[in-house]
């Protein structure tokens, strides 16, 4: 394990310090099957030996698993414990600065475009809303950046919005130019680099889950670190931060949405 994860850091630049040693060896060892290489030491040969193979095994550990409206209750529930709050600052001249990390290759976040533009509507959302959505896989994020998807993977989006949103051609469908505008991908590795500063909302959803506890922690800080007051976080269903009581208190339990506590405060752990 250590020799592959010093491989891929030395090739790529991609530190995987801080992510779990189960989940990493549970995909490193899929990948190896595949090749019909049952041991460790026989898939290291390999990767010395094929160059290509490292970004083979890179795009298997990357978790770019997303949709479009994954668990569309929870974004309703987004719309009616953050957005409508964010709309009355949008309202008064203030900007909205809302992150969107783990992005992958873009669904969830038009998802949150989509919401967004019908929560504050279409003037406030482009002339008061700043989305930077970031991932570690840049091959994800030129994906995301180009919109474009196939019409199986807009089965989740109603069909009054699939009309509204996306422009469909031989190629695909193209989630709408104007409003790609609106949002900044870049690449980003939440474990070694400090997040983006000053934020009103983080939309953060299943992938906190990878991350061991002393590193999960240490990102949570972080969020805590750049949200605002009253800034909230919005996490996956499989992650539940009442353990980080002192850093986030419960907004919509069932929905995942915390708010960042504000310092010294009184939380209690879970």
């Amino acid at each position: 394990m250590d020799r592959i994860l010093s491989l891929l850091t030395a090739r790529h630049g991609y530190d995987f310090t801080g992510y779990r040693r189960s989940s990493l060896e549970r995909r490193i060892r899929t990948r190896a099957q595949v090749l019909g290489l049952p041991h460790f030491t026989d898939y290291v040969d390999y990767l010395r030996a094929q160059p290509s193979e490292s970004r083979e095994l890179l795009d298997t550990l990357f978790v770019n698993v997303t949709s479009f409206f994954r668990d569309p209750d929870v974004w309703v529930a987004l719309a009616r414990a953050s957005l409508k709050r964010l709309k009355a600052r949008a309202d008064s001249g203030q900007s909205i600065r809302i992150w969107n990390p783990g992005c992958a290759t873009g669904e969830e976040t038009y998802t949150l475009l989509m919401v967004l533009e019908k929560t504050l509507g279409a003037d406030l959302l482009r002339k008061r809303v700043h989305v930077t959505a970031t991932d570690m896989d840049e091959a994800a994020l030129a994906s995301a950046r180009r919109g474009v998807y196939q019409a199986s993977q807009l089965e989740a989006v109603p069909p009054a919005l699939r009309a509204t949103y996306f422009r469909f051609s031989e190629t695909g469908c193209e989630f709408r130019a104007d409003l790609r505008a609106v949002v900044r991908f870049h690449e980003h590795d939440l474990v070694h680099q400090f997040p983006v500063p000053r934020l009103d909302l983080i939309v953060c959803r299943n992938t906190l889950m990878y991350f061991d506890a002393r590193v999960r922690r240490r990102v949570l800080e972080r969020f805590c670190g750049v949200l605002a007051d009253g800034g909230q976080l919005l996490t996956g269903r499989a992650e539940l931060l009442l353990a980080h009581g002192d850093l986030f208190g419960p907004v919509d339990l069932q929905a995942r949405i915390f708010e960042r506590r504000p310092p010294n405060s009184a939380g209690t752990g879970g």
